[in-house]
């Protein structure tokens, strides 16, 4: 059911030509029913671009097939014939609208016939529409409603935040929300719903105030700013500085924020959400900026305070402090169940502890929370990759490049591993030679690197990638086993065998066993001790066999009936893996 108010205030903003103030009105409105033609209308007179103006006229006319207006702008847009008859265009296939949680935009069911108010603004709408979308056509085209914010990125499979700085939204919270709103939806820029003020302070200017608050939950900061302004010249309360501080952060002015941040603290010290304010002021200037004292002081002052768990919890990952962010989130789910960013953050905490049972429910609970969250995606592909399934991997880190603002280091590394493993060792390179050129010492692109550089036949990068990434952890497997493999590429078995000889000490678990075994097995053969071959092809074979691929197994069997053929291998079948489900590269 339409908001009649909100909407008044749609037309309003459209006649007074303020399409921002628009635009986040209709996307309030199309959040709760995204299936009313007349916002899809109205919603095609102040996009940015001419393809969002088609698919929402598109859409008017899947909704509501007789619709006029929206018949006769597809006609200025040249994308329908004047003679046409009413049956709703053919649906094109968006990759940003299937991703909108498979929103059904083809009702079979007739709407009910419209009132005569109804009537009345359709009528008006198709007057300033058709001169609105001509005027729309000549305008440069910017950042659509289409283009979804970033927010804290996910982890990867060696998880590590990235240097994003956290851009807040309002949402339904007891106090505004640090992470950023990151949408897939096609429909939203930003989601905009009224957040409840933290603390109610008696003000003599309470229509300013609850103008003020009210800006604030329609995402119109400036009119915040001016009205929060004039309280707290009279006032001069804890929570009025505050406001003005939220105002100026969220216009991206940070220093005029935290000067108001620690007004506040003056006229309160205790006052929680200013020392959380003032640190996400501090890291949207700097994203390495070590703002803890000021998360730990606004839980401490306020113990029930969600949000600043939340950000703490961001915080943490950022730092590569896990087990903290893991505790911080679990308290945020405590005191904000409905909220996605715990259940986010936990799943990104998990992964960092390579702890993976509970990460693709925590996921899915996330997204079953908020299915525009971008982050998913990339913990969905990162979890698809490890238990082998490539194709899904791919699906779905493709899906989170097409919506996230960038390419994050995390992004880059998860996509260069899945292109690895893919065998597309061309695109694998480039991704994580983007990655490199960020931080010259990720250790997991490094590694992948070298492996791909292999398949390349390009041994020298890949032997100094390989020893590169050894120098910067001498002691971790996954070093000595991809610098053994170098070596076994360049036919320089003796050292080959020693750097497998050393990573059976180091294996943590079946899965580097199984590698172990492998690659040691194939490099004995080659140096002729072919007794010693046999052994390990068969500790191959007498690992899990959920842990083993079945080449594997298979190439384990031809050996040992070539080795000895004498012998009858045998699979030892076992209901239990590890948390390694293949026999790919760590």
């Amino acid at each position: 059911m339409v908001d009649e108010k909100m909407f008044a205030q749609v037309i309003e903003a459209i006649e007074a030509g303020e399409r921002s103030r628009a635009k986040d009105l209709l996307t309030r409105l199309l959040q709760a029913d995204k299936r009313n033609p007349e916002q899809w209308l109205w919603m095609s007179s102040v996009v940015d671009s001419r393809k969002e103006q088609i698919y929402c006229l598109e859409t008017v006319l899947r909704l509501d097939p007789r619709n006029a207006a929206a018949k006769r702008a597809l006609v200025m847009l040249g994308e329908m014939d004047p003679g046409e008859g009413v049956l709703p265009v053919p649906p094109v296939r968006r990759e940003w609208v299937e991703a909108l949680g498979k929103v059904e935009l083809e009702e079979k069911q007739e709407r009910p016939p419209l009132g005569r108010g109804k009537l009345l603004a359709y009528a008006g709408a198709g007057i300033i529409l058709l001169g609105l979308i001509l005027a729309a056509i000549f305008i440069p085209q910017g950042r659509g409603i289409f283009q979804p914010k970033l927010t804290i990125t996910p982890i990867t499979w060696t998880p590590s935040p990235t240097a994003e700085p956290i851009t807040p939204s309002p949402s339904p919270s007891p106090t505004p929300i640090p992470p950023g709103e990151a949408s897939l939806s096609g429909t939203l820029e930003a989601t905009y719903t009224p957040t409840p003020v933290y603390v109610n302070t008696p003000h003599p200017l309470i229509e300013a105030y609850l103008i003020g608050i009210r800006a604030y939950g329609e995402g119109d900061y400036e009119k915040m700013l001016i009205f929060m302004k004039q309280v707290a010249e009279q006032d001069k309360t804890a929570d009025a500085y505050f406001y003005v501080g939220e105002a100026y952060r969220l216009l991206g002015q940070h220093d005029k924020a935290i000067q108001e941040y620690d007004l506040a603290l003056e006229a309160n010290p205790q006052f929680a959400p200013a020392y959380l304010g003032h640190a996400l002021a501090n890291l949207a200037q700097e994203p390495q900026a070590k703002v803890e004292d000021d998360l730990t002081q606004a839980i401490e002052n306020d113990p029930l305070y969600g949000a600043a768990y939340i950000a703490r919890a961001a915080y943490w990952l950022r730092w590569h402090e896990p087990i903290d962010a893991l505790e911080d989130a679990l308290e945020a789910e405590n005191l904000l169940p409905e909220s996605p960013y715990p259940y986010l953050y936990q799943a990104q905490a998990l992964l960092a502890l390579g702890e993976v049972e509970d990460v693709l429910s925590l996921a899915e609970k996330a997204q079953g929370l908020d299915v525009t969250l971008v982050d998913t995606y990339l913990i969905f592909g990162q979890m698809y990759m490890a238990a082998g399934d490539i194709e899904k991997a791919l699906e779905n880190l493709e899906l989170y490049d097409t919506y996230a603002s960038g390419k994050p280091l995390e992004y880059l590394i998860a996509m260069g591993q899945a292109y690895y493993l893919g065998e597309e060792y061309e695109e694998a390179i480039d991704m994580l030679t983007e990655a490199l050129e960020k931080d010259d010492e990720l250790l997991d692109a490094l590694i992948y690197r070298g492996l791909a550089y292999v398949e390349l036949g390009e041994f020298q990068k890949a032997l100094s990638d390989t020893y590169t990434a050894r120098e910067l952890e001498p002691e971790v497997f996954k070093t000595g086993l991809a610098l053994g493999r170098v070596f076994f590429a360049t036919e320089e078995y003796v050292k080959a065998k020693a750097q497998f000889d050393a990573q059976e000490d180091r294996a943590e678990n079946d899965g580097h066993l199984a590698q172990v075994y492998y690659w040691r097995a194939l490099t004995l053969e080659e140096l002729r001790e072919f007794y010693k071959a046999s052994k390990d092809w068969q500790a191959l074979l007498d690992l899990p066999s959920k842990i083993v691929s079945e080449d594997w197994q298979s190439e384990a069997q031809e050996h040992l009936e070539y080795l000895l053929p004498t012998s009858s291998p045998t699979v030892t079948p076992s209901p239990m893996g590890s948390v390694t489900p293949t026999a790919t590269e760590e």
